[in-house]
């Protein structure tokens, strides 16, 4: 789903208007479309009773072609006009010629009473040009309205009345919908912390205007959905072997955080990796031990930690690798920090490495100048030890997805977590276009960016998600994926999605979000597949 700011379609519906394309063509083609998303989500229920409350404006306008189309094809239809339309408006006159009711408030009762099985309230009050407040008498219909409506679903045209799309402020008296049908694009207002809980879910229509303005369009940010992501998943052909899927190094853990490089680990095999192999320390290899399926290599140990010598035997062991996960509990030790230094910017030279568990030893002949490092995900500490190292965008060679949360954030970028979180968006833009990196800003509407400043938001808040070792799953899925052949961007906004709806998933399966562990979010990885898979996907 595109995602612009209010100025941008303002100006994408004026080139279309000027190329030929009239508002009132957009407005009907709206109408159109918001009816046929209605009857595909509801025509299996029986709430096909529709209250439509109808402003002045073009959002109104929306809402009256959409019960007439909705009318044609027998739903019981009724418009509330909150604001007074212009005497003989064309719309109301349509509507009514094909039996349409216009209703008052004291009618709302009888609508509800013999809609017994419940039914719909399409919010078409105000738009994308609304500024807050809303005054007492619109606050008093909706509050009527709700009231007597009770049991209804709510769904907003292009935004729930009330809320800024442009800013995201949310006017006291706001109905929150189940539904939100945005028309062409998502309003990047509705994407704030304030204005995303009154949203419900989010589909858009499109209205075929971006054509007209393909320089306002061309790297267009997104909001992802399902359609996005199936479209993404790594091709998965039935001849095949665990080659066909990718190899993936977690490098991480130590003696406080022994979990950690597992949970990532069993991220990656969740999204399909062929072969997980865990990088550790031998003095945690006995709690780290407990998934069958992984295999492992085990590093310099110094007292529990990763040693800086440790990098040779990664470097030994690169043959065959697809991508690396680096950061999963691997600590602040100093030494530990010298071998991500040294990882990463490539600071060795030749010599003998002692490699894996004891007994096998693996001569390294070439100097790390001459080897090239998989695509890498660095997390957790990895980031911590990422931020001590100079201009380290300006000397890496190696494709990076860096997934901070706004605290790991802040100590990349030097700004403070709250100008960070005031806009998530734009700060998670601009320092991927510095670094030259992909950034995931992991949080509430995760949100993604590219080396060329384009920006995907996971629309998903899940509190199920705010528990220790769920980034770790998250970089180990993302890593999963750029094994399976995905590049950094894709592999990114694909994860963080998976990710989140499976948090969605594990909360609904569990009954609460208190008791969501990350275990819990890797096993509820499966559903969100299945769904993605189902021929029904809206």
């Amino acid at each position: 789903m595109r995602l612009v700011n209010v100025q941008t379609m303002k100006e994408m519906e004026k080139a279309a208007d000027a190329a030929g394309y009239s508002y009132a063509e957009m407005m009907q083609s709206a109408g159109e479309g918001i009816a046929k998303v209605l009857v595909k989500l509801f025509s299996d229920s029986a709430q096909n009773t529709i209250l439509g409350l109808v402003g002045k404006g073009n959002n109104g306008g929306d809402t009256l072609i959409t019960l007439t189309e909705l009318r044609r094809v027998g739903w019981n239809t009724s418009v509330l006009l909150v604001e007074p339309r212009t005497p003989g408006d064309a719309l109301v006159s349509s509507y009514t010629a094909i039996g349409g009711n216009v209703v008052t408030i004291t009618d709302l009762a009888a609508i509800s009473h013999a809609a017994s099985s419940g039914g719909i309230v399409l919010d078409g009050i105000y738009g994308t040009g609304f500024h807050p407040p809303m005054t007492e008498a619109i606050i008093d219909v909706l509050d009527k309205v709700r009231k007597a409506t009770f049991g209804f679903t709510w769904v907003a045209v292009d935004c729930p009345s009330g809320i800024d799309a442009a800013t995201g402020e949310v006017s006291p008296g706001t109905i929150p919908a189940k539904l939100t049908i945005c028309l062409e694009a998502v309003k990047t207002g509705l994407m704030s912390y304030a204005a995303f809980p009154y949203c419900g879910r989010i589909v858009t229509v499109d209205l075929d205007i971006a054509k007209f303005s393909p320089q306002l369009t061309e790297q267009a940010d997104e909001v992802i959905d399902a359609e996005i992501v199936r479209n993404m998943l790594p091709k998965r052909p039935e001849i095949s072997h665990k080659g066909t899927f990718g190899k993936v190094m977690v490098i991480g853990g130590c003696v406080n955080y022994p979990g950690a490089p597992v949970l990532a680990g069993k991220g990656a095999y969740a999204v399909g990796t062929g072969l997980v192999q865990a990088a550790i320390t031998g003095s945690i290899f006995g709690c780290s031990s407990a998934s069958l399926e992984m295999t492992w290599l085990i590093l310099e140990d110094a007292g529990g930690i990763i040693s800086e010598n440790a990098v040779q035997t990664v470097f030994a062991h690169l043959e065959n690798l697809n991508a690396i996960v680096l950061g999963p509990g691997i600590g602040r030790e100093v030494t530990t920090g010298r071998f991500v230094r040294n990882l990463i910017l490539g600071i060795t030279g030749e010599q003998m490495a002692k490699a894996g568990f004891p007994g096998l030893d693996k001569e390294l002949t070439s100097p790390r100048a001459e080897q090239k490092l998989p695509p890498l995900v660095i997390d957790a500490d990895g980031l911590f030890h990422l931020s001590s190292f100079k201009d380290w965008h300006k000397k890496i060679k190696a494709g990076l997805v860096l997934t901070p949360h706004p605290g790991e954030m802040a100590i990349l970028t030097g700004l403070s977590v709250e100008e960070i979180q005031k806009d998530r968006a734009e700060v998670a833009r601009k320092f991927a276009c510095e670094w030259r990196q992909t950034v995931v800003l992991k949080g509430a509407l995760t949100v993604v960016a590219d080396t060329a400043g384009r920006v995907a938001m996971i629309p998903v808040t899940c509190s199920g998600l705010a528990k220790a070792g769920s980034g770790d799953v998250l970089a180990g899925m993302i890593g999963g994926l750029l094994a399976q052949g995905l590049d950094p961007w894709q592999a990114a906004v694909t994860g963080a999605w998976l990710h989140a709806e499976a948090g969605v998933a594990a909360t609904e399966a569990i009954g609460c979000a208190e008791a969501v562990l990350a275990g819990d979010v890797i096993n509820a990885v499966p559903q969100v597949y299945r769904q993605l898979k189902a021929d029904n996907l809206p």
